[in-house]
């Protein structure tokens, strides 16, 4: 008997054959959101759906359990990878948007690297996401001058935004979900900046799941100078209900979720300024902050 760890579609065939006490064989769900831990001579997996942990396997020594959690992650790790490139492709086809080809060329010249370094992306899970999903590695991003081009091209597209605001001090982008309650708390940081910063939200539904995206879909089907009140309307609980509809509303809510897990965002909301650099999640998500983050840049 040996060790197995093969991808299976979305999933992971698990088999400790030769290591393991028991040699039971599972699978892993890998589209759920999993995260992956080693306690004493334990293997632990954790569903991000779920609150409860389970065991994957027992070892007989540390030694062996310490060689299955890397076995495991660097599977983990892999699928990752194919995601965040499926996403790229399949993002640029969503958004039109020619930039976005030169990341994914880009990424693919530095697979080598990238797996030398054991930098890989976490695990991109389509349920709700607080904070980035799967094993605790950190995100690959694109050069922040291709995510500037990117971003640019798709406010000028005029399918995927609505601009809140039109100020001289800067443009931020940011990624909100009507369902997220940070979002809506932070929709008062916002409105302080927007009285200096060009502002445009970018609506997902990666908290919120099928209902945000329906109701984003109704906001971005109306025409560009209603979106601001519309959205208003949206992060505060309400609908935009008498919106005509239009194919282009769906694909838009898909290319801003595709385009939120390539840029590797931990979460919503998430701001990306004009200039492809995104803000990390360690500062804190207010007006202030916000403020200083972007003047700090500009001081360089």
């Amino acid at each position: 008997m040996t060790d197995i760890v093969r991808p299976f579609g979305r999933s992971l065939y698990v088999e400790f054959g030769s290591t393991g006490n028991s040699g039971a064989v599972s699978t892993l769900q890998l589209d759920k959101g999993l995260t992956i831990t080693k306690s004493a001579l334990e293997i632990h997996g954790q569903y991000h759906t779920s609150d409860t942990a389970f065991v994957i396997e027992r070892f007989p020594s540390e030694q062996l359990a310490s060689n299955a959690l890397q076995l495991l992650r660097g599977a983990v790790q892999r699928f990752a990878k194919r995601q965040r490139v499926a996403g790229m492709v399949k993002a640029g086809v969503l958004w039109g948007v020619t930039p976005l080809a030169i990341v994914v060329l880009a990424l693919t010249l530095n697979v080598a690297a990238t797996r030398q370094a054991g930098v890989l992306p976490p695990v991109l899970a389509p349920t709700p996401l607080a904070t980035a999903p799967g094993v605790p590695v950190p995100p690959v991003q694109p050069p922040e001058a291709e995510v500037a081009k990117g971003m640019d091209n798709a406010v000028r597209a005029g399918k995927f935004s609505v601009q809140v605001s039109s100020g001289s001090a800067g443009t931020l982008y940011v990624f909100s979900d009507p369902g997220c309650p940070h979002c809506r708390d932070f929709e008062r940081e916002l409105d302080v900046l927007a009285k200096t910063y060009t502002i445009h939200v970018f609506p997902v539904s990666v908290i919120g799941g099928s209902a945000s995206a329906t109701r984003i879909s109704q906001l971005l089907c109306t025409s560009a100078g209603a979106r601001s009140a519309g959205w208003k309307r949206l992060v505060t609980g309400g609908s935009v209900a008498d919106a005509p509809a239009c194919e282009d509303g769906p694909r838009a809510v898909a290319a801003n979720d595709q385009i939120f897990r390539v840029l590797g965002l931990p979460g919503t909301p998430s701001i990306v300024a004009a200039d492809g650099r995104i803000m990390s999640e360690s500062l804190p998500l207010n007006a202030q902050s916000v403020d200083s983050w972007m003047r700090a840049a500009q001081r360089r």
